[in-house]
């Protein structure tokens, strides 16, 4: 055989041990096996099969609570340096770990059921928020009453708590009354509101017999109803008043009287005199100087004029006498007066006009009563309170 015959056939036959693998790997598949790492993965997407020489395909998205998942990267890969993308191409039988960074924008609350039952023993949420539904009572089988969640300072923890930090919580557990009949289990009868109904300012009482024992078990059945004050307010004499339709409570609520913001009071007209004129600043509404207004029967003007602008929201006038009166305001900044009223008239309960701003005067204008008969007057202006529905 020729030199360069036999060199032909030795490299055929290397050309042959080299493509043989290949020729035999095509349409080979390898497994690509997935680690969540802690983490946790939909069912069925832990592995998948992958012909040699294709691309993994997209990736499954792991879910740790108070992480965020960052990437694929091969069980050798231990500086994290190459993420494995769907594009990569596989050769092999690849293990893939999940990698995950925690999220500082979150904190944990652990749950300790204190020998009760809890589906999460730990939650996540975000910094500042509040538990709200992830809050949720625990379980115990031998028939304990739960109290509530409790903070390591003995604090109770509701869903309306703001949780900023890390926190544990601990249950807080009633322990149950040993029934008659040697087990924790009570035979109850339906809680019955026999205790007490719930009232305006009371909490309503339940209870519950065990039909085995007879033991007797309390709670609040229905939180207090409140009060009805479907009635709404009535206007008294420098003061308004509720009524619960319920309990027949009385809600008072008293004004301030503005007399001392009063510079004077000038009276003119058929009058007895300054000295015997009753022009009055009180709560009471009683005669302090037990005389006439004007005795004579004829017209009288009364002017009241303020310190300084002085906000006002009603004024009052109570008095006896058959005339009527025209009652009315100078608005700060005002040049004319404006009435409030032109027919108005005494009687035993005070006459309320309301004014609802910033007034420098007020003027009460009567005509001659004409019967010669004897009347007196009293005022008071008044500042009514913010009143809290």
């Amino acid at each position: 055989m020729k030199k360069s015959t036999l060199t032909k056939l030795i490299c055929l036959a290397i050309l042959c041990i080299m493509v043989l693998p290949l020729v035999m790997a095509c349409g080979q598949k390898f497994t690509v096996y997935f680690d969540a790492n802690g983490g946790e993965l939909k069912e069925g997407e832990d592995e998948r099969k992958v012909k040699s020489g294709e691309m993994i395909g997209a990736l499954p998205t792991p879910t740790k609570e108070g992480y965020k998942f960052m990437g694929w990267y091969e069980e050798e890969d231990t500086n994290q340096e190459d993420r494995i993308k769907k594009t990569t191409m596989v050769a092999f039988n690849m293990v893939l770990v999940a990698k995950w960074e925690f999220n500082d924008n979150l904190v944990s609350v652990e749950f300790d059921a204190n020998g009760g039952e809890i589906a999460k023993d730990v939650v996540y949420i975000d910094k500042g928020t509040t538990l709200g539904n992830l809050l949720v009572d625990p379980t115990r089988a031998d028939g304990a009453t739960f109290e509530g969640w409790f903070d390591a300072k003995n604090n109770k923890v509701t869903k309306t708590t703001k949780i900023s930090s890390p926190i544990v919580l601990k249950a807080k557990w009633i322990e149950p009354v040993l029934c008659s009949n040697g087990t924790y289990t009570h035979n109850w009868t339906i809680w019955d509101y026999e205790a007490s109904e719930p009232t305006c300012t009371q909490d309503g009482k339940a209870v519950r017999l065990c039909q085995d024992c007879g033991h007797r078990e309390e709670k609040v059945g229905t939180e207090k109803l409140g009060h009805d004050y479907a009635t709404g307010w009535t206007f008294g004499q420098m003061q308004q008043s509720r009524l619960c339709d319920r309990c027949n409570r009385e809600e008072v609520v008293k004004y301030t009287n503005l007399s001392t913001k009063i510079k004077e009071t000038v009276i003119t007209g058929s009058v007895y005199g300054p000295e015997n004129v009753n022009c009055l600043y009180n709560d009471n509404w009683t005669e302090t100087f037990g005389t006439t207004f004007a005795g004579k029967g004829g017209a009288v003007t009364v002017d009241v004029t303020f310190k300084e602008a002085t906000e006002v929201d009603c004024v009052f006038i109570k008095g006896t006498g058959s005339n009527g009166y025209v009652l009315s305001v100078l608005y700060a900044g005002d040049t004319d007066y404006t009435v409030l009223t032109e027919t108005g008239a005494f009687g035993d309960v005070a006459q309320r006009y309301a004014i609802d701003g910033t007034i420098t005067n007020a003027r009460i204008e009567m005509a001659n009563s004409g019967d010669g008969g004897s009347y007196w007057q009293e005022l008071a202006f008044a500042d009514v309170p913010e009143i809290e529905e």
